[in-house]
């Protein structure tokens, strides 16, 4: 139930409370108090003693509906009796009644002297009941307790009865597992029953309305005698026989259990509220609706009922042929929406969000059914608002107006405009009817030519044609003409002075609403221009790209004669090197012990040598990795790993190193290269080492988009990420990208070994695999080297 907001505020809420000021003086009565105002009952107001009654705060309460509050009070028969004080403007008092409210999820039943009190109308004309009540539940257990045995008390049960006589809802109790009725108000007696007192009350349930054997009520009470748990139902059907007439009533009611001082259940407490004459109203309001939804549909009209509350959407089979939807199709509202043509959408919008405002909806939009055809409809609808004038159903028509529609267009589109706008533009336009003459040529046309409309319509204009481009055209239109498809070509047409310029010539096909060819329109644009140059153009890209294949050639010659050059380099650096090591290592063994400075010498000579000799081989490498035309292999990178292992086999024992790599997947690389990436950051690793090194080796395959930002990699590509982890001495992040620079060094050479090409071979690895490597350390917490290879 929508919540509804109080419609008077003659001043501001107490900033305390929250209460209006007007109900200050009431807040610390002794006898709980609450106002209700409006048909859902919204909580204006309700003192201390009513917020204890209730085990609830005035946060919990105010301005909320009572039933959104407690839904259990929904069935006690509370909204009949304020309905009552309010329609007939006089106080009502009950001198006791049972409630049953919920208490910290636990049903509790109380006793409480009720009275209401109407209160005038606010400036909106919003009714309002005044509810005071005084608890009275320790009284009434008394006065059960002691019923047979105080005065006092009779007369206590003498006002309950009458209470219970003259209740607006009818009662009654019934006793043990027969129902005897042990006491009825009139109400229930007489109106519902149809009975005079000494024809039921003594007697069972059943025993009294035989009738009932065929309905659900016995089987209900005894339910409620043997679970202890009320049971409550709405505008519910029972048949109660009137001499040999039967009558059919629709009841609210209640069942509840009676229990004694003991708490054991010992009957049942019936109380019931005749809706009948609500619901025979309503049933009535939607036959008629149903008559006038018949009587509308005969006009061709299809109509809907949208419940803008619970997005129910109901329609009308009219409704679905005018969207197109197959019969028997279930759709929701959603989808009759999404028939509607996209370019239409924002009217149908703009129509609803007026209608919410103005509460009248009009829109004329196009749908588009399955079959892809286009329809036209106008739809009209009306909303129905609830007394906080909230919008609560919508109810309208739809009309299926392509016809109408189409005649319009078709005035819109009239030959007059149509010719004045041709004649105005400086390009080719022309019609012609379904089988292709010519009806129609614009001014352009004319004037280019030195053609006249009549002779164009007889034929001459086939002569503007160029004789070589006049087979393929007329072919290609035939087939446009038969087939129904757009023409499309690029040809020559003589002007007056007998010089050709090319032209781009397009023809359409305008249909109707079957798809049947009604006449043809066609436009020519200038391209004359635009083809020399592209024809120029192409001519020098042509030249271009036979330079460009030239020194391509030629820039292959010279890599290979480079490579060549390099392998001889290298080879004729060696072999002098060698000589040089040989004869110092042959000089230091003869060299006697009292030389220290000659033996120092021929050790750095030696030393020297060794330095250049790994130098030429690291550049020789650099050079051939600078290749990347070999051919890519799958390649299990853990068999990599393991060959690597082999390799430094002395080395980890050596240094007591542990290498932790599994699990690595299989990828497509180079293998030469693959293999020195693995050799060449394991073998940096272990360097560059103080400690017993620990190398960690891990890899995960990530989306192009899963690249970070600092990455320069293309997106579109999905990717390997290696990461080689050790805990050596690291570096400062600063040199992150200077250390993959060829020759580049950031230690010192006597204290750790190296030429400084390694890493830069890594970098032309990653790049020849198509992806980046990059480096994260800080200095003396290790370095961790990640490559990304392209997949």
């Amino acid at each position: 139930m929508s919540q509804t907001q109080p419609q008077d505020t003659p001043g501001l809420d107490n900033p305390v409370t929250g209460q209006h000021p007007q109900y200050e003086l009431l807040m610390h009565l002794p006898v709980a108090v609450a106002v209700f105002r409006g048909p859902d009952y919204v909580i204006e107001m309700a003192n201390t003693r009513m917020l204890e009654i209730w085990d609830l705060t005035t946060a919990d309460v105010l301005n909320r509906p009572l039933y959104d509050v407690h839904p259990v009070l929904r069935e006690q028969g509370f909204s009949e009796l304020m309905d009552k004080v309010i329609r007939e403007k006089t106080p009502l008092v009950i001198p006791e009644v049972p409630v049953t409210l919920m208490r910290k999820g636990v049903e509790h039943t109380i006793y409480i002297k009720l009275t209401y009190e109407p209160l005038p109308v606010n400036e909106h004309n919003v009714p309002a009941v005044m509810a005071l009540a005084v608890e009275i539940t320790d009284e009434v257990l008394i006065r059960k307790h002691l019923e047979e045995k105080s005065f006092a008390i009779e007369q206590s049960q003498a006002a309950f009865e009458k209470a219970f006589r003259e209740s607006p809802m009818g009662m009654a109790i019934l006793i043990g597992e027969d129902f005897l009725i042990r006491s009825a108000n009139e109400l229930m007696v007489e109106k519902f029953w149809r009975r005079k007192p000494e024809e039921v009350i003594g007697k069972s349930l059943v025993e009294a309305f035989p009738e009932l054997l065929g309905q659900k009520y016995p089987m209900l009470l005894k339910q409620v005698m043997d679970s202890g748990i009320r049971h409550r139902e709405q505008e519910s059907l029972a048949i109660i026989k009137n001499g040999n007439r039967e009558e059919r009533f629709y009841l609210d009611f209640e069942y509840a259990p009676v229990t004694d001082l003991n708490g054991l259940v010992i009957g049942v407490r019936v109380t019931a509220y005749d809706v009948t004459d609500r619901v025979r109203v309503r049933q009535i309001t939607e036959e008629a609706e149903e008559h006038s939804r018949v009587a509308i549909e005969a006009t061709g009209l299809g109509t809907f009922d949208w419940n803008l509350q619970t997005q129910e959407f109901k329609y009308s089979k009219r409704t679905a042929e005018i969207f197109g939807v197959p019969e028997g199709q279930e759709l929701h509202h959603s989808d009759l929406v999404n028939r509607i043509h996209p370019e239409d959408l924002a009217i149908r919008n703009e129509a609803v969000r007026n209608a919410y405002n103005t509460g009248s909806l009009n829109y004329r939009v196009r749908l588009i059914w399955p079959d892809n055809s286009v329809h036209w409809i106008d739809v009209y609808g009306k909303i129905t608002y609830d007394t906080n004038h909230t919008p609560v159903k919508m109810y309208g028509t739809a009309l299926d107006i392509s016809l109408e529609r189409n005649y319009q267009r078709s005035l819109e589109e009239s030959e007059l405009r149509f010719r004045s706008l041709a004649d105005f533009l400086p390009t080719f336009i022309w019609t012609s009817d379904s089988l292709g003459k010519v009806t129609y040529v614009n001014k352009a046309i004319l004037e280019y030519s030195g053609l006249s409309q009549s002779g164009v319509s007889s034929g001459d204009w086939f002569e503007m044609v160029h004789p070589d481009d006049r087979k393929n055209g007329v072919r290609r239109l035939e087939i446009a003409i038969a087939s129904g498809r757009d023409f499309y070509s690029e040809l020559r047409f003589r002007n007056k002075d007998g010089e050709y310029r090319w032209y781009l010539a397009r023809t359409v096909a305008l249909k109707d609403e079957h798809n049947i060819i009604q006449n043809w329109i066609g436009t020519a644009a200038d391209i004359h221009d635009q083809k020399l140059m592209a024809e120029e153009l192409e001519r020098r890209v042509n030249a271009r790209t036979t330079e460009l294949k030239l020194a391509n050639e030629e820039l292959i010659r010279t890599n290979q004669e480079l490579e060549q050059f390099a392998y001889v380099s290298s080879h004729d650096l060696q072999e002098p090197l060698r000589k040089i090591q040989t004869f110092s290592d042959m000089l230091l063994k003869k060299l006697p012990a009292n030389e220290p400075e000659m033996k120092l010498h021929l050790e750095k000579i030696n030393s020297s040598a060794s330095r250049m000799s790994v130098l030429i081989t690291d550049l020789l490498n650099y050079s051939r990795v600078s290749k990347s035309d070999e051919n890519f292999e799958a390649l299990n990178l853990n068999v990599v790993l393991s060959n690597i292992l082999n390799d430094f086999e002395v080395l980890i024992k050596q240094k007591d190193a542990e290498v932790r790599g599994n699990g690595l997947p299989i990828i497509r690389g180079i293998p030469i290269q693959i293999n020195q990436l693995f050799y060449n950051l394991i073998s940096n690793a272990l360097k560059f080492a103080v400690e017993r090194p620990v190398i960690t080796i891990s890899a995960q395959e990530i989306l192009g988009v899963e690249v970070p930002a600092n990455v320069p990699l293309p997106r579109e590509k999905n990717y390997v990420v290696l990461n080689f982890a050790d805990n050596g001495i690291g570096f400062d992040q600063v040199y992150a990208s200077q250390i993959f620079t060829i020759f580049q060094r950031l230690n010192n050479r006597n204290q750790y070994s190296g030429t400084g090409i390694g890493l830069a071979i890594c970098k032309k690895i990653a790049e020849n695999h198509g992806g980046y490597i990059m480096a994260t350390s800080a200095v003396n917490k290790g370095a961790t080297f990640t490559v990304y290879l392209s997949r």
